[in-house]
């Protein structure tokens, strides 16, 4: 760089070396200098060889007037770099101030300006925009040149640094990548070099540590202070160790934070030797793993719960259905070795569930959102005998291969109890089904021969004594049937061809009388072809009329019940909808038992065995069907009954 006090050499447009001005006779009484003799003779003149140089250089040289920052010279390499010629620069003086990256802009001419005015040279990074828009980030190395008679002047070299920078920027955000990372996975780095004796911790193994970040120099001393005194032993001793022979080791270090929060901290430690194998720093990782470690003891004291649980538990797989563990009392009641199990599926311990139908209940607890669902079937011991269980089956999707769980429950002694208790409520109900019979039609002919007008009152309590009789009648049936249905003596179906649809029918018309009294009405969605079964008919219209009385006592007054028949690959389908209040998610899983009923308002009103719906079960089931329901509260409930079709 040129720099004077009293002449102020500068670039022409030309790309030569312009002479300051001076008065001519000086010019001619001043002493040549043998290069300017040589210059006049017609050799190179020293301002062409100047030009050269800088025009060879890959950097622009930048000159502006230092009062308003104006161009007053540039070189050519300005096209190269930021796309403009040297004219429209010329023609456009304060373009460099345009050419600033907005978001610098302020801040380079303010800076300029200030050192400008203090005679100062300075050096500034910043971003520039080229001719297509693109950002180039370049090195301003400005001197500051004072001019005697002239303005002074600021010559720039520009560099280019915008391969360096986006480095350098890639290289921060990754670094911050890399502290973010640690932050989340609570992993810090670390090294010690053993020539200075200082340790570098990362931000983190300060957080670990319970300090806040960089908020003190470290040396081995200063770390091992920071330890449980009673550990220190082992950490030195592993340490001289390492460095004696050792290349890498993990170890595990209890340790309790200043606010006396004990935590588990594991490290990964590796030694760095020269050629000679002399250690010349160490360095590793810390993990506070105290998190982890107490979900691995809560996962060993659930494991051992579960493998002496009473209750067998089967795991298998979601996919092939392999079973993957089995408990000890999964072993000793199926009567398996645990190796024996795992090479077996779970259908070939569970064979009395249809595989559709089983598959159909996988499908609801993993891909429908059920928590769990429960159903009674029969296990299958290594012998071939089978027992009666209750089956839970829950779905675990957090492991890389998802499992199923089944929770399942030797019922032989709730079935025996339940077997005296049918053989009792038989008993009873035979008992009460002798003089129910006559009285029922006793009371019928009562009702026809008493004339309403000539003795109202004695009418209407011979109906509500008919009504009662009749209800009473009905349940007695209904016990009766569900005992035969779940004794050995069974219930003998008369299969026959049936249209589904006069099924349906006629279970409307069981219903009417429910229908006008509580102002419902009913649509009704059948095909215009027949669909037809074999079926025993009257056990069918049994299934639908109590379907259908159900979705009309849990209807609000005035409400509508909706009945669709459709066909659906192979089976036909019946759909009973109601637009009641739904079933509470706590009791839909014994929706089906017996003697249980929904406690709801509208229950309340219709008072019932809870036995229709078991009896429903058990009926579609002894036709090779299925019935099912979906419910939402404040919205109704349907039930699906499914029959294969002839």
């Amino acid at each position: 760089m040129w720099r004077g006090t009293m002449e102020c050499p500068i670039l022409s447009r030309r790309g030569d070396m312009a002479r300051p001005h001076r008065p001519k006779e000086a010019e001619d009484s001043a002493p040549r200098p043998p290069s300017e003799a040589h210059e006049t003779s017609g050799g190179d003149h020293p301002g062409e060889r100047l030009a050269a140089i800088v025009n060879s250089l890959d950097v622009i040289i930048w000159e502006f007037d230092a009062t308003e920052l104006s161009t007053t010279y540039v070189s050519p390499q300005i096209e190269q770099m930021l796309g403009y010629t040297v004219d429209e620069v010329y023609e456009e003086p304060n373009l460099w101030k345009e050419l600033l990256h907005p978001d610098d802009r302020e801040r380079v001419v303010d800076t300029c300006l200030e050192h400008t005015r203090h005679g100062r040279s300075h050096q500034l990074e910043y971003r520039m925009l080229e001719a297509g828009g693109e950002v180039r980030w370049v090195r301003d190395i400005a001197t500051y040149v004072p001019c005697d008679g002239e303005p002074d002047r600021l010559r720039c070299v520009f560099i280019d640094i915008t391969e360096r920078k986006e480095a350098v920027l890639r290289l921060e955000e990754n670094r911050e990548r890399l502290a973010v990372a640690q932050r989340i996975a609570h992993v810090g780095d670390w090294q010690w070099d053993l020539e200075t004796d200082e340790i570098e911790w990362s931000d983190e193994c300060y957080r670990i540590f319970g300090l806040a970040p960089q908020s003190m120099e470290l040396t081995y001393d200063k770390f091992l202070s920071l330890l449980p005194e009673e550990s220190v032993p082992e950490i030195e001793a592993t340490a001289v160790r390492l460095l004696e022979s050792g290349d890498r080791h993990a170890m595990n270090q209890y340790f309790v934070l200043p606010t006396g929060e004990p935590r588990i901290l594991h490290a990964e430690i590796e030694v760095m030797r020269d050629e000679d194998g002399t250690p010349y720093k160490v360095r590793g990782t810390v993990q506070d793993v105290t998190e982890l470690r107490r979900v691995e003891a809560l996962h060993r004291r659930l494991g051992r719960i579960l493998e002496h649980s009473s209750t067998e538990v089967l795991v298998f797989d979601a996919e092939s259905l392999q079973i993957t563990r089995a408990n000890q009392a999964s072993r000793h009641n199926l009567e398996y070795s645990a190796d024996e199990l795992e090479e077996l599926s779970i259908l070939d311990v569970l064979p009395s569930s249809p595989r559709r139908r089983f598959e159909q209940r996988l499908c609801e607890v993993r891909e429908e959102g059920r928590d769990v669902v429960r159903f009674d079937t029969s296990a299958k011991r290594s012998d071939g005998s089978k027992y009666p269980v209750s089956v839970q089956l829950l779905y675990s999707g957090l492991d890389l291969e998802p499992v199923f769980v089944a929770i399942i429950e030797d019922t032989s002694t709730r079935e025996e109890v339940d077997r005296l208790k049918d053989a009792f409520l038989g008993l009873v109900s035979h008992e009460l089904r002798t003089p129910l019979t006559p009285l029922d039609g006793l009371l019928e002919v009562m009702k026809r021969e008493i004339d309403a007008d000539e003795q109202p009152r004695l009418r209407r309590m011979v109906e509500l004594a008919h009504s009662n009789t009749h209800r009473l009648l009905e349940v007695v049936n209904n016990l009766l049937d569900l005992r035969r249905l779940t004794s050995e003596e069974g219930i003998e179906l008369e299969r026959r061809p049936c249209d589904l649809r006069e099924a349906i029918d006629d279970s409307i018309a069981e219903n009417q009388a429910l229908f006008f009294g509580r102002s419902l009405s009913y649509a009704l969605g059948l095909p215009e072809e027949p669909l037809c079964t074999r079926v025993d008919r009257r056990r069918i219209v049994q299934v639908l009329t109590n379907l259908i009385s159900n979705a009309a006592k849990f209807s609000k007054p005035g409400g509508r019940v909706e009945i669709n028949l459709v066909r659906d690959e192979g089976q036909a389908e019946i759909q009973v909808r109601d637009y009641g209040e739904g079933i509470a998610e706590e009791f839909q899983p014994y929706v089906f038992d017996k003697f249980t009923q929904a406690h709801t308002p509208m229950e309340r009103s219709y008072q019932g065995t809870g036995l229709g719906l078991a009896l429903s079960r058990k009926l579609v089931e002894m036709h090779d069907g299925d019935i099912s329901f979906e419910t939402a509260l404040g919205e109704g409930t349907t039930f699906f009954v499914r029959l294969p079709l002839t």
